[in-house]
């Protein structure tokens, strides 16, 4: 798998979770949230976008 599949891979995964732990309010999620616990760059987030 490539690089830009890993890192969208785990972004996805932390979003996931991030949604699972706040049970579906996804208005309390922030993409500066997804980048910290993900470990990447802010501007990964908006690179990837879904």
């Amino acid at each position: 798998m490539d690089k830009n599949a890993n890192v969208k891979n785990r972004i996805i995964e932390v979003t996931t979770e991030l949604i699972k732990k706040h049970n579906g309010n996804i208005k309390d999620i922030t993409a500066h949230m997804i980048a910290t616990k993900a470990d990447v760059g802010l501007g990964l987030i908006n690179y990837h976008h879904f």
